[in-house]
């Protein structure tokens, strides 16, 4: 889970592996996409992407397409992160007039 601010970015990157551990690639360029308002400044690989929370408090998910047979055939893949954008340092400080709370009832007297 991907926590970020309202207006943040964050940098996030694909890895990719065989069945032995050995680092590999996708076959052409992934392609980003996510519920919710945030803007993706992807790399020309696809491998790597800034991502920029637009400012509304809320729960999403960030996924990654793409292939992962790297010959003629076609393996698809979805990856998927879930995140939270959370808000942002306050900018702004104001003082609020609150309702009046009564006055507790004077005790009995003895």
């Amino acid at each position: 889970m991907l926590i970020i601010k309202a207006g943040e970015t964050k940098n996030l990157g694909l890895a990719f592996f065989d069945a032995f551990g050995n680092p590999t690639g996708p076959d052409g360029t992934p392609v980003w996409s996510a519920t919710g308002l945030l803007s993706f400044d992807v790399s020309a690989d696809g491998l790597t992407a800034k991502v920029t929370a637009q400012g509304v408090v809320s729960l999403g998910e960030i996924s990654a397409t793409g292939d992962l047979d790297r010959g003629p055939d076609v393996v698809p893949f979805v990856a998927k992160l879930g995140y939270e954008v959370i808000p942002g340092n306050a900018v702004t400080v104001s003082i609020e007039v609150l309702p009046d709370t009564p006055a507790p009832a004077p005790a009995p007297a003895p």
